[in-house]
């Protein structure tokens, strides 16, 4: 036998969840608040797919499943992938849906994809600065093999596309399952998928009734165009886009407008579905066809407002446009963002190149990096060295659009004159910096540490644009420009931006954007971020109408241009983490428009002008992450801060702010204020009165002592978190009456004002490690939404009398909604003897006063935890025990539900078991539907789990008179019986075992010690399913919140007379049935 050993565990107590009550509601409310993607609507025959596929997946299996979808372009692979994912995805620990993969890859690369893939799978959780290609391969791994995950990888073209993003089943979890689709079969046997599902075309009557739907807005075709409707089939061959986009097209048509249509797809002897969509192009007046062609060629995938901004004033109708487009189903607008299906942007390509399909430098568009060499080098190609010397001639110059991504292309040098012949350029974008993608989820304060040299190393690639001395930037008619890694120190002396939108120059090496003054009457946007020779700003006047500023991580800016006060219009002035950045003008006061100044990581930043008086729109002040090894000279706010009658949120988190002056007080659109971090940062303005809008107010880690009454109006005030050294809490703290989180945790605090009870929307008071907090006010008050209260490490001596109060009915509406008390640490624990029924968790670790600590057992419906083999009547020896129900159970007022035990041993790998241990799990009356209550006879638990020796396991109902006959026994737990039940009580002290037996371990969920030790994750608690969320019928399936192990999934199944009931735990799971 080994040697006896004993343990040290925490003590918790709840009803029906665990210590990590928070984690696991957090995950349930994540799963909840995951969107479904947009499928469109008018689905037809997509069901039937859906349902084949799932039995592909094997979704009771717990192996890993990867199912491929191929066939052609439009045939609705990603809509049924759409649909199996909106299906399928709550089952999952995490999810993700990659779409259109080989374009993002062939026009971004991998870092986009990767970005996107983590911040699904890690659900928004933190900040990911990982620039390494490489290692966000890994860290996808590392978490797809902790997480059950469900991914979509849509339109796969090349497995080497996968490479770091999934590059086989071994970094997938157990029971994980993913889809790939592709139009190339192939791709999926490289992949060694599971199964190869070809999707076929609709059949004739689901391709009538969707053509249908778009032609007639019904499911049949309209009297009289019954044959017409025939023809149409037979030219969309069954696939669902050309269906949508002919139907478009011949909506609200005469029957001769109808035969026009058909009798051109007629003309081709060989029909091709580029015919039958570019009927709808064909449609489209000249305005809308530009539109189409500029969203084909350039943007694509944009934001809906960019666009609209760049192409406004262009004599194009831009809004009445896109709205045609959709309506004729050449794009669709998901997220305010333009996408088109890849067969019609090809169908748009082919539009351009029609007339010269070998000639690119004839083309009004120019999109491919390649059709751009050979468009610049179709007379004359000189290599010298490594370099191709590119010579324009005047027959390119009727390109209107450019987008060049220089990875795809060798080194290349323009001679000065590249851009002279394109007059008619309207759109330029020049993609040359590999920086710019592989860091871009980087924070710009990161880049600070980069010495200059490892900088240049960094943006350097293999491919990249020389420009020639005197180069020339003559583009009379450009809109937009976009040249990441701009090599040159100015732009051209002649450039020429009279109807310019936006400038972006990121990463680019100029030290002024130009020499001298230029009229940029139209300019909406500049963006120069990272630009780190950029030394001064050229002047500001001659741009009137600038909205947007945006100087991010221009290490070697010294200051703002005075002009700066002169733009109206601007917005936002983003200056993040411009090191050399000391102040800003008097000027700064004069922007009047100006909605966000972020400011952060500005290490030299000193201090505001102390003209700020007149930014009168101000909504965001952002110096939330500035702090004080970088900020230490930030001392004063605006004296006339008082000014900004628009000021929403103030961030000054680590800075070295003192005081605020009076005027902070009539912000009264104030919102957010975050002071933390503010050492020095000592008290309010007598005069601090008019706050009234403020929700969010930080104050950790400051010296301020007390609120004054005086600081006001706090009535819309949600969250409030002070700082150690507060003592006093305002006697009108009642006045709050919005507050709903309120942290005094670690605060010299003593006592709190009978006003406190006031507080009718408080949810959360947190006085944890006040070590001097005694005693709650007599009048406890109206606390009605109170649903967390933690008492941990406090001097309290006595409970809030209001718990007494509660037990007797006197005041019923008082802590009516309490459900976690933390009382950790209490000396005082053991008298709080009674507590509302919300209560489900009560943590009491390390109690010292154990000789009352037994009271706490019956504060909840769990209270028969402490000795639970005395009172389980049906208890087995194994992993299965069946139980009979008396007569009427169901319909016993003080029936609460099931309690079940099961007694346990992980299998570890050592030689050494290990410690039996004992979970109890409490199933409430009202998890069971009641359309069961009166078909049952018998209860059935079972325990089954290849990592787990079941010992034994028990189950019992419990009824509320239950209390009275189990007292005695619980007062004195050495009473137990002879099956070897055990308690630990605070100390570790083992109770009730058998000397000859094993000793069983109690697991306390909320120990990470103990879990570290045992090597092995002790259960999940779930929340059982609501029986109104059940239903029932014949067979019903149900996904409940159930929190899934890395093992197979389990629901929730109703049979005619029976309930299985499957519980995924992380380390077994429990089989409940009444039969």
């Amino acid at each position: 036998m080994n040697k006896e050993k004993t343990w040290s565990i925490d003590l918790t107590i709840k009803t029906y969840e665990s210590d990590q009550i928070k984690e696991i509601t957090d995950s349930i409310f994540r799963r909840l608040k995951r969107k479904r993607l947009d499928v469109g609507a008018n689905l037809v025959g997509i069901d039937s797919h859906v349902k084949e596929m799932i039995l592909w997946l094997h979704m009771e299996s717990s192996d890993v499943r990867i199912v491929g979808i191929y066939r052609v372009g439009g045939i609705g692979k990603t809509t049924i992938a759409q649909a199996i994912y909106n299906k399928l995805s709550c089952e999952f620990d995490c999810m993700s849906f990659l779409e259109n993969i080989s374009e993002k890859f062939n026009t971004q690369g991998y870092p986009l994809l990767q970005n996107q893939l983590l911040g699904d799978i890690l659900e928004g959780e933190g900040s990911q600065k990982i620039s390494s290609v490489a290692h966000k391969a890994i860290m996808i791994e590392a978490i797809l093999l902790a997480k059950r995950a469900f991914i979509v990888l849509d339109d796969v073209d090349n497995v080497d596309q996968l490479e770091y993003l999934l590059r086989n089943r071994g970094w997938l979890a157990k029971g994980s399952r993913v889809i790939i689709t592709t139009r190339n079969k192939h791709v999926l046997i490289l992949q060694e998928v599971d199964d190869l599902y070809e999707v076929k075309g609709l059949n004739s009557k689901e391709a009538c009734e969707l053509f249908g739907l778009y032609a007639f807005k019904q499911n049949l075709p309209k009297s009289g165009f019954i044959n017409l409707s025939c023809r149409v089939l037979g030219y969309c061959q069954g696939l669902p886009l050309v269906l949508k986009v002919l139907g478009s097209l011949l909506f609200n048509k005469t029957i001769p407008q109808w035969e026009g249509e058909l009798n051109k797809l007629d003309s081709e002897p060989k029909v091709k579905i580029h015919n039958v969509l570019k009927q709808s192009y064909d449609g489209l007046d000249r305005t809308d066809k530009n539109i189409f062609l500029d969203f084909a060629c350039f943007f694509k995938g944009e934001d809906r407002d960019f666009v609209s901004r760049i192409l406004d004033g262009h004599d194009f109708r831009v809004e009445s446009g896109i709205r045609n487009l959709n309506d004729m189903c050449l794009i669709t607008i998901p997220r305010n963002q333009i996408y088109m299906h890849d067969l019609i942007q090809r169908m748009g390509w082919e539009i351009v190149r029609e007339k010269f399909s070998i000639e690119p430098n004839k083309w009004s568009r120019l999109w491919d990096s390649h059709d751009i060499e050979r468009a610049l080098t179709t007379y004359e190609l000189v290599c010298i060295y490594v370099c191709l010397i590119l010579v324009i001639f005047q027959r390119i110059k009727g390109v209107e659009i450019i987008s060049l991504d220089l990875s795809k292309l060798k080194t290349i040098l323009f001679k000065p004159d590249v851009l002279t012949k394109m007059t008619k350029v309207r759109l330029l974008k020049v993609h040359s910096c590999v920086y710019y993608h592989d860091f871009k989820d980087v924070y710009y304060h990161d880049f600070r540490g980069i010495r200059e040299e490892d900088y240049d190393d960094i943006i350097k690639n293999t491919s990249e644009m020389r420009l020639g001395m005197n180069f020339e930037f003559p583009l009379y008619k450009l809109r937009y420009l976009y040249w990441d890694g701009y090599p040159l120190d100015f732009l051209p002396s002649n450039f020429d931006g009279e109807k310019l939108v936006e400038l972006h120059l990121k990463c680019s090496k100029i030290k002024q954007l130009w020499q001298g003054n230029k009229y940029l009457e139209r300019l909406k946007v500049i963006d120069l971020s990272n630009s780190r020779k950029l030394i001064q700003m050229s002047e500001f006047s001659s741009m009137p109408n600038l909205e947007r500023l945006i100087l991010n991580g221009c290490v070697s800016l010294i200051d703002i241009h005075p002009s700066v006060g002169n733009m109206k219009k601007l917005t936002t002035l983003c200056l993040r983490s411009c090191d050399k950045l000391k102040d800003l003008s008097d000027s700064i006061g004069n922007l009047e428009s100006l909605e966000i100044l972020d400011l952060c990581y500005c290490s030299k930043f000193e201090k505001f002008s102390g003209k700020g008086g007149n930014m009168k729109s101000l909504k965001e002040l952002s110096l939330e992450i500035l702090d004080v090894s970088y900020c230490s000279k930030f001392e004063k706010f605006l004296k006339k801060g008082g000014n900004m009658k628009s000021l929403n949120e103030l961030f000054l988190i680590n800075t070295a702010i003192k005081d605020s002056p009076d005027s902070i007080g009539d912000l009264e659109l104030l919102k957010i204020l975050y002071l933390s971090d503010c050492f020095e940062f000592e008290k309010f303005p007598e005069k601090g009165g008019n706050m009234k809008s403020s929700k969010e107010l930080l104050l950790m880690y400051t010296a301020i002592k007390d609120l004054l009454d005086s600081n006001g109006d706090l009535g819309s005030l949600e969250i409030l978190d002070l700082c150690s050294k507060f003592e006093k809490f305002p006697v009108k703290g009642g006045n709050m009456k919005s507050l709903k989180l309120l942290y005094l945790r670690s605060t010299a605090i003593k006592d709190l004002p009978n006003s406190i009870g006031d507080l009718e929307s408080l949810m959360i008071l947190d006085l944890s490690d006040c070590s001097k907090f005694e005693k709650f006010p007599e009048k406890g008050g109206n606390m009605k939404s109170l649903e967390y209260l933690c008492l941990q490490n406090t001097a309290i001596k006595y409970p809030p009398t209001t718990f007494l109060d509660l037990w007797e009915g006197l005041i019923s509406n008082q802590l009516c909604n309490l459900q976690k008390l933390n009382i950790t640490q209490c000396k005082k624990a053991g008298l709080i003897l009674v507590l509302p029924s919300s209560v489900k968790e009560i943590d009491a670790h390390h109690c010292t006063s154990k000789e009352d600590l037994s009271g706490l057992f019956w504060l909840c419906h769990l209270n028969w935890l402490k000795s639970t083999t005395e009172w389980i009547r049906y208890q087995n020896m194994g992993s299965e025990v069946i139980a009979e129900l008396p007569t009427n159970w169901c319909e016993d007022p003080d029936f609460l539900g099931f309690v079940v035990s099961c007694v346990y041993r992980p299998i570890l790998t050592s030689d050494d078991p290990g410690p039996y241990h004992l979970w109890v799990w409490w199933y409430p009356e009202i998890a069971i539907p009641k359309e069961h209550h009166h078909k049952s006879t018998h209860i059935k638990a079972s325990f089954n789990n290849k990592l787990m020796n079941t010992k034994k396991c028990g189950i019992n109902l419990i009824f509320a008179g239950d209390q009275q006959n189990h007292m005695p026994m619980l007062e004195n737990p050495q009473n137990s019986g002879d099956n070897g039940s055990t308690l630990q009580d605070t100390n570790g002290n083992v109770h009730g075992a058998n000397q000859d037996d094993e000793h069983y371990h109690i697991p306390t969920l909320s120990s990470r010690e103990f879990l570290e030790d045992v090597m092995i994750p002790l259960p999940d608690i779930v929340e059982e399913p609501h029986y109104k969320r059940l239903g029932a019928s014949n067979q019903v399936h149900y996904q409940p919140f159930f929190i899934y192990s890395n093992f197979s999934p389990y629901e929730i199944i109703f049979e005619a007379n029976k309930l299985f009931l499957y519980v995924s735990l992380n380390s077994f799971y429990l089989f409940f049935s009444i039969i």
